[in-house]
């Protein structure tokens, strides 16, 4: 009786052990990290095929629009495809820091039994399974689960910042292409004036100085235009890069119809507030803040004992009953300095994320309310260009003309008037440009992507 009594308890410690060890990383972590496969496998990979040089893309549209083009650069971007496949990486880890050591089984044998008659052959098997203190493996899986949910937002953030590298390099496009529609107006009408002139100069109410201006500033013209092409080459280049297309692809013109957009109406406060909550940058800290607290747990942990749980077969020893054997192994924590330093860096790399974070939040208030100053600062400038100079210096064109008519003037002040229309024409593109490069700014200050509409389920 008092055998079966000690066989049952010591089986019942070993198989306490076995099921904590197992069961010590099941739970909530699992549940984290089957989120996480979720979340990762819903982001398209970009459709990358090796002879797909993208020139397909485009082919029946009649301008490029800004939403599409962002689109296009999130599906195809190869930058974002190794993001994505960082992320998943980090995922697989999980399972790796949970489970178990693989079991090992020993095989030992007499070797001088072999050759000798006088005994049995001599051979003993042994198969042993580590088993960490509890709540380490769950310990490890929380670090694990961290870093991954850190390298999804990273790869969040990395979306919105090649979102908003599109939608700044598309204005660049659309502000060349208005130069170069300005510049074929400017050189149409300067021609119109040049035949004028010839006009005038047979009749002896022009001078031969009129002609060789408008002669000079149209070679000007002419000139700026090489340099207006090349450069909306260059932009064409930039967008095919980001869109994983061949660099001499041809684009649809972007849209030249933009009107000065909306004032912003959200206020700083509520705008800091959307950051903090919805920036990526900000949720990948607080993640690692998380996984840097599991880690100090995890160190502190590291001062109790592993365990190893064996079973033995040794044919070597005569009664059978002492040929099966089980048995614990326990580890002894004696290297105290070296779990205490653990502990230190440990604590040391947790006040560090938290830091970051709260550096983190100023960056961020400091970023939405430069965002924002840029964008009141363009829209008075828009305002400034539209009400008051266009209206003026096309005023001046009008007033020099009549005083052509009445000999009170000549033509190098019209045309130089015109010139100066022209001058604020671009200028005033430039303003509304740049109002929209500055709101695409203040959308990625604030945690949503750049160049996609609100209502299109995109933040």
């Amino acid at each position: 009786m008092w055998r079966t009594s000690r066989i049952n308890s010591v089986l019942r410690t070993l198989g306490v052990l076995a099921v904590a060890g197992a069961l010590t990383a099941c739970g909530l972590t699992s549940s984290r990290h089957s989120r996480l496969d979720t979340e990762w496998a819903q982001f398209r990979g970009p459709e990358l095929v090796a002879d797909d040089d993208g020139g397909a893309l485009f082919e029946r549209a009649e301008e490029l629009d800004p939403v599409d083009l962002v689109r296009t650069v999130l599906e195809r971007n190869p930058t974002i495809e190794r993001a994505r496949q960082g992320w998943r990486a980090a995922s697989a880890k999980y399972p790796q820091a949970v489970a178990l050591d693989d079991p090992w089984v020993t095989y030992s044998f007499a070797p001088l039994s072999i050759v000798s008659d006088d005994v049995k052959y001599g051979q003993g098997v042994q198969i042993s399974q580590a088993l960490p203190y509890f709540g380490k493996r769950r310990l490890r899986g929380e670090v694990a689960l961290a870093e991954a949910e850190a390298r999804g937002q990273d790869f969040r953030a990395l979306r919105q910042r090649l979102a908003l590298m599109a939608a700044l390099i598309y204005y660049d496009y659309y502000l060349v292409e208005h130069a170069l529609e300005i510049n074929q107006e400017h050189i149409e009408l300067l021609t119109e004036d040049r035949g004028v002139i010839a006009i005038r100069m047979e009749a002896g109410t022009a001078w031969l100085e009129d002609a060789t201006q408008i002669d000079v500033d149209l070679v000007n013209l002419r000139q700026q235009r090489l340099s207006l092409e090349a450069d909306r080459d260059i932009v064409v280049a930039q967008l095919n890069e980001l869109m994983h297309r061949r660099a001499d692809l041809p684009l649809p013109k972007p849209r030249l119809d933009f009107e000065p957009p909306a004032a912003v109406s959200e206020s700083r406060a509520d705008l800091v507030e959307e950051a903090i909550l919805a920036r990526p940058e900000v949720r990948a800290a607080h993640a690692r803040v998380g996984g840097a607290e599991s880690g100090v747990s995890l160190a502190d942990r590291e001062f109790y004992p592993d365990f190893r749980i064996m079973g033995t077969y040794n044919g070597m020893w005569p009664m059978l009953e002492h040929q099966f054997m089980l048995g614990i192994g326990v580890e002894l924590p004696l290297q105290r300095r070296t779990r205490h330093a653990a502990v230190d860096e440990a604590e040391a790399k947790l006040a560090g994320r938290k830091a970051e974070t709260e550096e983190l939040h100023d960056q961020i208030g400091f970023e939405v309310e430069k965002s924002l100053r840029r964008v009141k600062e363009s829209d008075e400038i828009i305002v400034t260009y539209r009400d008051e100079l266009l209206p003026a210096a096309r005023d001046l064109v009008t007033a020099n003309r009549i005083g052509l008519d009445t000999g009170r003037t000549n033509f190098v002040e019209v045309v130089r008037a015109e010139r100066h229309v022209k001058t604020l024409e671009l200028r005033y593109s430039a303003a509304i440009a740049d109002a929209y490069r500055r709101r695409a700014e203040l959308e990625r200050a604030v945690g949503r992507t750049p160049g996609l509409l609100r209502d299109g389920g995109e933040r």
